[in-house]
């Protein structure tokens, strides 16, 4: 019989490998002779964990031996899903070189250890016999300094290592020390090298792995967490949040001399006391800030949400993959394998913007939408499987673009369902960490499925949700120019209606009561 012949003769089936690195040569193999292939590129840990729901927590059963660096080691053991409280103990560095990064100066640390004791020193590198500061250590040489830091780390036992760009800066540099030292650089809790991958593209950052420990960068932090900065230097954000800056002597390092690197090369020759104490501020202040906007305890929220490790929740399209395939196996499907040629296929869509009518207007409404995508998609079923559902059906939920949706209950709505009573009880209860971790999942929801790298890309899917909200943002324009009102300005998902009254209680309250005809 013909290949086309003999495929349609054979059924599905889920095959397993020896070992996972058997899985892609499989997949090469039968993708060359035309067989299609179901989440063959999916990793193999992240198959591991979807397969038994394991997210954040796990409850391990097994026997159990003593460990090298970690308290203990199971060999085979049975895992299962839990609940797990984290309270990770962070360790903050900073590392000052010299202009043209190839001379260690200094490395300073911050953090409280297990018994509540602060860590705030700084190593000198200095072979002169010059008065070292309070809370300074002097060593003779990048190997020595290097060694006591890994000692600082192993006696810390550190969950979480974090700075101010402390990947593609102090630890990149750090390991480059390592090199030309040739000092086997070891911070994680067991033997192994810390792995460095350098940043992708223009807004890309690197990604560290230290055996048994978690780098958490804070800048990365920041900006995966939607906080909004003009500026996300150190100096800036501490001013912003902690209203302080970074000092070296007795002025802003910023305000002495255009050249700040030659600035600290001077403090460092001239003036240890000030040099010093700018390395160990460097170190507290970005500690102080991700505790302020409590931004580990969101990583490590968010991680318990998605499955992916704290250090990889920025990544939507990973955490959709781990969501969604481990919904769909479920319903025992399986989902296609990530095409890594795809490119665009087509323009997607925006939301809707009403040209503003300028001026200035006095008690304005605002009406927005409550969390306006994600409702359309629960709204109309938009969901990659009931899109797909509806190609063999015929009653099925058309949307403004055309795009077609089954109604049998789709994957993503119903993902949705349990997250927004999730919400609703974290907001009730004042758990600002939780309400704002599901949000940020959520409304990731449309932005993966316009991503050509998406394994459920669909630029019909994705035009669907904004096609919905530019239709409901005119209908609202409509509906409240019907009732005599004057619309200012729209966009994506509020407009700005003039109330036409001048006192601002009597506006307030006829806008609660337009709020709830409108709905």
């Amino acid at each position: 019989r013909s290949r086309r012949q003999r495929q349609m003769c054979i059924r599905d089936r889920r095959v397993d490998v020896a070992i996972p690195a058997d899985a892609p040569p499989l997949r090469d193999r039968l993708q060359a002779q035309g067989f299609k292939t179901y989440e063959a590129d999916v990793r193999f840990a992240m198959r591991y964990l979807m397969d038994r729901d394991i997210k954040g927590g796990v409850e391990i059963e097994g026997h159990a031996a003593d460990g090298d660096g970690t308290d203990l080691v199971f060999d085979d053991p049975i895992l299962r899903p839990a609940q797990a409280v984290i309270r990770p103990r962070i360790l903050a560095f900073d590392i000052e070189t010299n202009p043209n990064t190839d001379a260690l100066l200094a490395i300073a640390c911050y953090g409280y250890t297990a018994d509540g004791a602060l860590l705030d020193r700084v190593i000198v590198v200095d072979k002169r016999d010059r008065e070292m500061p309070t809370q300074s250590i002097r060593v003779r040489s990048e190997r020595d300094a290097l060694e006591l830091f890994c000692q600082w780390v192993r006696s810390f036992d550190a969950d979480v290592i974090t700075g101010w760009n402390v990947i593609d800066f102090d630890l990149t540099q750090l390991a480059k020390v390592a090199q030309r030292a040739r000092f086997d650089l070891q911070l994680g809790r067991e033997r192994g090298r810390m792995q460095i991958r350098a940043p992708q593209g223009y807004f890309g950052s690197g990604h560290a792995v230290v055996p048994g420990r978690i780098v958490l960068d804070g800048i990365d932090l920041l900006r995966s967490s939607f906080v909004k900065m003009d500026d996300y230097s150190l100096d800036s954000v501490a001013q912003q949040v902690l209203g302080e800056g970074k000092t070296l002597g007795t002025r802003s390092a910023e305000d002495q001399q255009p050249d700040k690197v030659a600035q600290i090369l001077s403090s460092y020759e001239t003036d240890l006391p000030s040099f010093t104490f700018y390395a160990r501020t460097d170190a507290r202040l970005a500690l102080q800030i991700l505790e302020k906007l409590k931004l580990i305890d969101l990583a490590f929220a968010r991680s318990a949400l998605t499955g992916m490790p704290p250090d990889r929740v920025a990544a939507s399209i990973a955490s959709f993959d781990f969501l969604y395939l481990s919904a769909l196996h479920k319903k025992r499907m399986a989902a296609p394998s990530v095409v890594s040629t795809r490119s665009s296929a087509g323009p997607q869509s925006g939301g809707a913007v009403f040209e503003p009518r300028v001026g200035i207007h006095p008690n304005v409404w605002v009406f927005d939408f409550k969390s306006l995508y994600p409702s359309i998609i629960r709204t109309f079923n938009i969901d990659p499987l009931a899109h797909a559902q509806s190609e063999q059906q015929e009653n099925c939920i058309a949307t403004e673009n055309g795009c077609r949706f089954s109604r049998e209950p789709g994957v993503l709505p119903a993902m949705l369902d349990e997250l927004f009573p999730q919400r609703s009880r974290a907001k009730a209860a004042g758990d600002e960490i939780a309400s704002q971790a599901i949000k940020i999942l959520m409304n990731s929801f449309y932005g993966v499925l316009g991503a050509p790298s998406c394994r459920f890309y669909n630029p019909a899917i994705a035009n669907a949700i904004t096609g919905q909200g530019r239709h409901l943002l005119s209908w609202r324009k409509d509906w409240f120019e019907s009732q005599g009102f004057q619309v200012l300005y729209g966009d994506t998902d509020s407009v700005f209606v003039a109330s036409g009254r001048s006192d601002a209680q009597v506006a307030f309250d006829l806008g609660q009561s337009l709020v709830a005809r409108f709905n």
